[in-house]
């Protein structure tokens, strides 16, 4: 119904109810005069009665029209829903106005709708709801994190110190290749070992969240959300930390930032060689330190590089058989994670060659005393944590770069 049709509406509702006014004194008059109404002006009145029920008609059909092309009429099972001028003409006011010989007013009349919230029907701004039965998903929609934690590669021991100290063997030991057949009576071979000592300590991770304490109170499941996801977005940190710590104060020392890591670059491989040579060339330096290699740490983005290799004949060269769930590269499992950088891949024994040391497990605290909250009625949420990454066995992990393709 457009603006010109309810303009029209209007204007004969208010020309009748003019007209019936003028009638209804004039009736008054003779009731007054000669304690009767004139036939003529009964007839008049009856007559205006009835243009009046006939413009309220008119308006009820061209709702229900409109209702009917957007699809709105009888939606609900059980519960009609009437329209503004069935809904005016089986009113209360509407219904004593008339037995009342049409004096005084209607009052007001509340009806489901408006003339504006049609029109949004029309154009399809409607939501709807106050037709069309509304389902509530009761779970709060959350983004997605990953599955598999760099953390759940190494052996994880708890510790009640801040600072780990460790003795290993120094790469500049000749234990392995000092020891001889011997003659009868000569002299023996004398072995060399050193040792050093290691210090790494344990380092906080930690971020909070202020909350409005009147969201907390109506949205009781909130705050089991925002603890799951505070301790979820730690632990996003922590993938990135045990992998690319920088170990300068307060960072801890990533496995990628040992200096004392083998690395294998890509582009020093032979001629041909693809993202799959280099990660088996990585595998060889680890097996020739005489590690077992149990993970391939790797960017989704690589490793889709390495599944959709081709051969000449177009056929894919490398069709995963996942074993257990895990898919495998040269019998090892693959961990793609967007935790290492595209361009980048992680091979080694990490059972055997480091081990976090977690003093303080992810945990969630809770105050209202920071900083201005407790005058701002609001609440502030901490999620943190205290660990340290102690590589006891550098020479098991090696760094795979995809830098470039080899030439030579």
């Amino acid at each position: 119904m457009d603006i010109k049709t309810i303009d029209a509406v209007k204007k004969a509702l208010g020309q009748v109810s003019g007209e019936l006014k003028e009638k209804l004194s004039v009736q008054n008059q003779e009731i007054k005069g000669l304690h009767e109404t004139r036939d003529k002006t009964a007839l008049e009145i009856k007559s205006l009665e009835e243009r009046y029920d006939q413009v309220i008609a008119d308006l009820t059909g061209q709702i229900e029209e409109m209702q009917k092309k957007a699809g709105r009429l009888n939606q609900l099972p059980g519960d009609e829903l009437k329209s503004i001028g069935q809904t005016f003409v089986e009113s209360k006011g509407y219904s004593n106005f008339k037995s009342e010989g049409w004096r005084g007013t209607t009052g007001q009349v509340f009806v489901p709708s408006s003339f504006s919230s049609e029109l949004k029907a029309m154009t399809g701004n409607s939501s709807l709801r106050n037709v069309l039965s509304v389902e509530r998903v009761m779970e709060i929609i959350r983004n997605p994190v990953r599955q598999i934690r760099i953390r759940d590669l190494f052996p994880v021991v708890r510790t009640n110190s801040g600072v780990i100290e460790f003795c290993r063997e120094a790469l500049t030991s000749t234990i392995d290749s000092t020891a001889t057949t011997q003659t009868h009576g000569s002299a023996k071979a004398e072995a060399g070992i050193a040792f050093e000592d290691a210090t790494v300590q344990l380092r906080t991770i930690a971020h909070y969240l202020p909350v409005n304490n009147q969201i907390l109170e109506d949205v009781p499941a909130l705050r089991g959300f925002i603890d799951t996801r505070l301790i979820e977005g730690l632990k996003q940190v922590e993938d990135q930390k045990l992998l690319y710590g920088t170990g300068v104060d307060p960072d801890i020392t990533g496995v990628l930032n040992d200096s004392d890591i083998q690395t294998y670059n890509w582009s020093d491989g032979a001629v041909g060689d693809t993202y799959l040579d280099a990660l088996r060339r990585g595998i060889t330096l680890s097996r020739l330190a005489e590690y077992p290699v149990d993970a391939v740490v790797i960017n989704p983005q690589d490793w889709e590089v390495i599944e959709l290799l081709k051969g000449s004949d177009k056929h894919y060269l490398w069709v995963t058989v996942p074993e257990g769930g895990v898919p495998m590269l040269w019998r090892v499992p693959v961990i793609d994670t967007t935790a290492i950088n595209q361009g980048d891949a992680l091979v080694g024994s990490f059972r055997m060659g480091a081990t976090v040391y977690d003093k303080q497990e992810a945990n969630i605290r809770v105050s209202d005393s920071h900083a201005s909250t407790f005058i701002e009625n609001k609440t502030t949420i901490l999620a943190e944590e205290r660990l340290a990454l102690a590589v006891f066995r550098p020479q098991s992990f090696v760094h795979v770069s995809f830098d470039d393709v080899p030439t030579s």
